[in-house]
This record gives structure tokens, sequence and C-alpha cells, in this order.
């Protein structure tokens, strides 16, 4: 009746100077653990302020009854027992007396709110939040908490109906309206966030026309049925609508971008779907560019997050696909199992799986795509995904090379420490990994933790991360960092200061954008100048090129050919009889003494072509005479480049024959095969093509200087 407000405060404890802290649980370790929030009301007009909650748990205010004699509040605590380790207690307060009813203790309890006659509670939570009585799963299943269910709770009996447990749409919010009596729901369907009608007398539902994709927020009107509702479309921005309950017609008040984006062509938008060879139908939709020509070839962007949410048909925002589009690049987005609002199995997928499922699916998709659109060139794809989708990318780059090119922002690398040190680390597993920790499952923790597999990675990776991130610390990206760089892959590692796990400071967002579209420019579309503009190699030198690893081309004169970085292994597993020389030498006896004794703490760099005769002569020559004088192969660094005569027509990635280029160039090489042998820092000198003597008696006679 307006004659009063409730309202929180949030208490702080008092700082202290000893830098000493003995954490009280694990929530203690968040900045603001300590932190607690109390209800207070005050009377309007008059002002007169009463503190309605104490003690030590967070107490929050859901809805007034209608009657206004009392209050739907929360309360939640940790409870370490089991899942999800904190407990919520909805309770009924008296507003005289102040004395509180404990209604529901339940995990995943979300909102709650009055009925029009205020003899219900409509509440929503996880499937689990009362027993079994939201689940919709297959037996022994466990379910994916994070699809938002809807229950109707009388608090006279105690009891609860579930009203959405076949209902295949994840619940965003709820409303339960005064004029019609229908309850409102704000949901996600596959890609679409849409509004639908409950009729709790019919108990049927009915998605409401609006015309466009997403809807992003809104509210009702007290005791008429109109809502007001925000929404967008994959080609035009926030909007504002007034949407007749009763008849279902949504009507445009308000278009504040329309101005801006008057004159902007976007591309056509279009799904495209698979379905798996194990029988699960994958969603996806691509993005053209604006001036689309299917008889050329463009390079493409993949991008999936592969957690626990759909991939929204929304407009801009963090990873804007049309802003992608418009610069030259096909952008395929797909859904891939685990997300929400497909139904409560596809959800489950998500439970315990940490990519073994997700990864194939985006594997098999991707190739499928390729397939299918002739226009997309397959050396010229590169996959973006952020947080749990950071991870994906930096697990999808230990498993296929088919992408040129990478983005994680805020990626896991390793679960066990991100589980371990990220503030909602724990919780976030305790849905992604349900009963499943790094002492019992091995087969999660460490298996599917790029960072174990950090070898594997031969992708261009750029690593983002927020130097301020609670929720994925950024050492995930820095302990990746530091192996690629290691291993003497391409990486980089931007971060930026004081910003969490979203880049939210207008000029680092800039900066950060910015970063991406430059990588895949650089790696793509074969223009690095963008990139280099932004980051020049420290001191404005030029800086050694990033390994690459391995890539195996089969080209039409030269048949099958390997560039990049690689090993002896790679050679003869791909290439027959190419090492028959390593076979046939027989190195000079007398030498290898001397060679034997000089050749300690040197280290040797070997470009190479696969294709050249030379090359094919002296290297297995090399690895003979080493293997005689017990130096290990593991100490060679072999390099495998293109000829003069590879050209950007060849079914050869871009980047590939970029890096080929700058290889040759920063050893400042004329023929392959070139043999480098250095120590520390300083080269002793070159075997160039053809040996001028012996191999063994040219290596002497460096390892003399």
């Amino acid at each position: 009746d307006g004659s009063f407000i409730i309202y929180s405060v949030t208490e702080k404890p008092k700082k202290t100077k000893t830098g000493v802290k003995r954490h009280r649980g694990i929530r203690d370790r968040w900045s603001g653990g300590r932190n607690r929030s109390f209800l207070y009301l005050s009377s309007v007009p008059g002002g007169f302020t009463r503190r309605m909650t104490a003690g030590r748990h967070d107490t929050y205010v859901h809805d007034i009854h209608p009657g206004g004699g009392s209050v739907l509040i929360s309360r939640s605590y940790e409870e370490l027992s089991e899942r999800p380790y904190g407990a919520s207690e909805l309770l009924l307060m008296n507003l005289e007396t102040q004395e509180s009813e404990l209604l529901v203790k339940a995990p995943w309890l979300g909102s709650a709110s009055w009925s029009p006659d205020g003899k219900k509670i409509l509440i929503l939570g996880g499937p689990s939040t009362f027993g079994d009585l939201g689940i919709n799963m297959p037996g022994g299943a466990i379910p994916n908490e994070y699809d938002t269910q809807a229950y109707i709770f009388d608090p006279a009996t105690k009891t609860a109906e579930a009203i959405t447990r076949d209902f295949t749409p994840s619940i965003s919010r709820a409303m339960w309206s005064h004029a019609d009596g229908n309850i409102y729901i704000i949901a996600g369907e596959t890609s679409y966030q849409k509004i639908f009608r409950y009729n709790p007398k019919k108990m049927s539902f009915k998605a409401l026309p609006l015309g466009f994709d997403y809807v992003s927020g809104g509210d009702m009107a007290l005791n008429r049925p109109v809502a007001a509702l925000v929404g967008m479309g994959t080609a035009h921005s926030s909007r504002l609508y007034s949407l007749d309950l009763r008849r279902g017609k949504p009507r445009m008040i308000l278009d504040p971008s329309d101005e801006i984006f008057r004159d902007i062509r976007f591309g056509k938008v279009e799904d495209w779907n698979f379905r798996t060879d194990g029988g699960t139908l994958i969603t996806g939709r691509i993005h053209y560019p604006p001036d689309f020509d299917p008889s050329r070839e463009y390079p493409c962007i993949v991008y999936y997050y592969g957690g626990t949410s759909p991939t929204f048909r929304t407009f801009g925002g963090r990873y804007p696909k049309c802003l992608w589009a418009s610069m030259g690049y096909v952008v395929y987005i797909l859904q891939p199992s685990g997300a929400t609002g497909f139904g409560q199995e596809f959800s489950s997928k998500h439970v315990n799986d940490w990519g073994t499922v997700v990864a194939g699916e985006i594997i098999e998709g991707v190739t499928k795509f390729l397939d299918a659109h002739p226009f997309v060139d397959r050396d010229r794809v590169g996959c973006i995904g952020a947080s749990y989708g950071g991870f994906m990318t930096q697990l999808l780059a230990t498993k296929t090379d088919i992408f040129a090119a990478a983005v994680s922002h805020a990626g896991i690398s390793s679960i066990t420490s991100y589980w371990g040190k990220g503030y909602w680390g724990y919780g976030y597993n305790a849905v992604a990994a349900a009963n499943s920790f790094p002492w019992n499952r091995r087969d999660i923790y460490v298996d599917q933790s790029p960072i174990f597999a950090a070898d594997r990675i031969n992708t261009p990776l750029l690593l983002l991360h927020g130097a301020s991130d609670t929720n994925v610390p950024p050492g995930e990206s820095h302990q990746m960092y530091i192996a690629l760089k290691l291993l003497g892959r391409s990486v980089e590692l931007i971060t930026f200061e004081g910003q969490s796990h979203f880049i939210l400071d207008y000029e680092k967002r800039i900066a950060w954008s910015n970063a991406i579209v430059a990588w895949f420019d650089r790696w793509l579309k074969d223009q690095p100048e963008w990139w280099n503009d932004m980051y020049p190699p420290p001191g404005g030198e030029k800086a050694e090129p990033g390994g690459i690893g391995m890539h195996r081309a089969e080209l039409e004169r030269y048949g099958t050919v390997l560039l990049g970085e690689i090993t002896r292994e790679n050679i003869t597993e791909h290439l027959n009889d190419w090492d028959s020389e390593y076979f046939e030498y027989t190195p000079d006896e007398a030498l290898l003494p001397e060679l034997m004794e000089l050749i300690h703490d040197t280290g040797i760099t070997v470009v190479m072509g696969t294709w050249c005769s030379d090359s094919k002569r002296e290297i297995p020559r090399l690895w003979k005479i080493l293997e005689e004088i017990g130096f290990p192969l593991s100490g060679i660094r072999m390099l495998a480049v293109g000829s003069s005569r590879f050209t950007a027509d060849m079914p050869v990635p871009p980047g590939v024959l970029q890096w080929s280029t700058d290889i040759r160039t920063w050893y400042g090489i004329e023929r392959v095969a070139t043999i480098i042998v250095k120590r520390g820092n300083k080269e002793l000198g070159r075997i160039v093509e053809t040996p001028e003597g012996s191999l063994e008696e040219d290596l002497l006679e460096i390892l003399k200087k």
C-alpha cells in the first residue's frame, strides 16, 4: 500500500592492520567474504526506521505479501556437507512481531514471489531444489542445476508443485500477474529468449509472439495486463516495447540506436544445424558478411561457449558477431551439448563432462560445416571462446589442428587450480563436476586440463585476461603462456590491469576488442600490420618467429610436405623412406671422439625442407653422427620451411606460409638445409646445403672456433 519501504544494508567488518588472517571458511577467501547484508524497514511518510534482521548470515528480501502484513525473506550460509556447499532458507517474517517461520530449506534456491491472492508462492530453483520433484531425466543421471525450474509452493502445507518439469526452456525470470492471474516467464529456448504465459488453472504454456529474438529485461504493470520489455535481435540493438499480455501484441516504443544504425548494412543470418555421428542434434547459425559473394572464399571465425549457457541471438556485446562479419569473416556459432534451453536431458550433458563430449562435437561440427560451405577457406579458420569457452579454446588446441588461430579470454588451463583458487570454482564444479574432486577424478582434473597437454598445441594462441579476475584467476592464462613460450609455440598474453572477468573500462575494452580482430587478421588474412602496430616487438626490434608446430600439406608438385617445427618422429610417421640415408651412411670413426669432446653445451638448429633432396640427404646423416657420439636428438631444433616457389594459392594456411618466410628472414636462409651451431646465444657457424668436406669435418671445424 506504499506505507513502507524495505531495503538492505551491507555491513563491513573493521579493517585490521596486522596483515594476518585466519580464514573462517571457504567463502572467507573472498574479498567481501565477511560482509553481511541485513534488512531495514522505513515508514512512508515519516521515515521511521527499524532493523529487521541481524546475526551471522546474509538476509535478502524477496516479496511483500499482498496484504502487507508479512514478507518473504531468505538467508544463506556456508554448509559443506553436500552440494552446492551452501544452504539457502526461505522464511516468512511477520512485520508486526518480526517473528519468522521457516518455509523451505533447499539447495539451488532462487527467487520467490507471492501469488496475487497471497496463498501461494512462485519459487525459482534448480531441478533438485525440491528433491526429485523438478527432475525430468533418465534414471541415475545428475541434472544441470543451472537449468532453472519454476515451482508453486503452498506455505500452509509446505508442499510444492513443479510446473516446468516438462517445459524445455530454462527460466530467467517469472512474474505472477495481478491483472489476469497468469504467470509470465522470461526463458531461454535454444538461442532465443522469449516470454511465455502459464495459465495455472489450465496448467498450459503459450509463447507470446514478439518479433525479435531476445528479451533482455522487462516488468509488468501492477493491475493491468501490460508489460514493458527490452528486446534485441541479431541485426538490431536494444529497443523498448510495450506488450499487451492479453492479446500478445508487442508495440515498439523507442529505438535509441535508430539514427546510429540507420545507414548500416548488416549481413544475413541463417540457421545451420547438424546431427552428430552419435545422433545428437546440434544447432547453430551463420553470420555472413554484408557483401557476401558465394563465389569467393572467406576466412571464418568459429564462436562457442560450450558450458552451461547457450550463445543467444543478441546484438553487439562482448563478442559482436555482426562486427566480425562486417570485417570480411564468415562467423559460425554452434551450441554444443550441455547448454540450457534444450531440455534437462541435453543440459545434463554438461555435468562431469569438462569438454570430453563437447570438444568432439565442435570438431565434428566445424568439419561438417566446412564440407557443406565451400566458400569458407578451410585453411583460414579461427576459433574463440571466453571463460568456459576459453577453456574449450585451449582444450581444442590440444586435440586438433583444424584452426589456424585461436583466442581464449579468461580461459581455464588447469581445472584443479580454477576449482581451488577461483572464488566460485568449487561452487561451479558443484554442478559441472558434481561429486567429483581432484582426488577421485583424475580423468577430469588432469586429463581434461589443457595445461597437461600443452605440448600438443600447434595453433597460434592469443590469451586475454583481466588482471584482477576473481572468477577465473589470471594464473590460468599465465601458466599456459609460460608452457607455450617454453615449448617455442606462437602465443601472446595480454592482461588488463584493474579488470575482472569482464573488460569494462572503455579504453581497455577497445584495446581488448581490437586485439581479437587484429589477431585473426594476422593469422587468417595474412595481414599482420594492425597487430604489429599495436604490439611491436620489445625494443622495436623484430622478434624471432614463434613456433607453430607441425602442419602437413599435400602439394601437387611436391607430394606430402611437412611445415613448421617438427621432430624426427613426425618425419618417420608421415614421409616414407625419407630417412633412408640414416641407415646407409657410415660416419668417420676417426673424427667422432673429438666431436664428442667439443660438442658439449652446444645447440643445433636445422632449417630444412622436407621437399628438398639436400635436406633429405644431410639431415639423416646428421642424426646418425649425433647418435654415434651420444648427442641427444632432442637437442636439435628442426624448422621445416617451404620453397620460394610456394604460393598463396597452394593448400597451405597463410599463417604457415608467413611463418616460413619469417623463419628464412630471421635466420638469413638462402638455401636449405642450413645447419646452425650455437653455444649459448652465439652462433659458431653453419653448414649450408652441402658440406665443403664431410659433415663430420665441417662440424669439427665449426666447434674448434
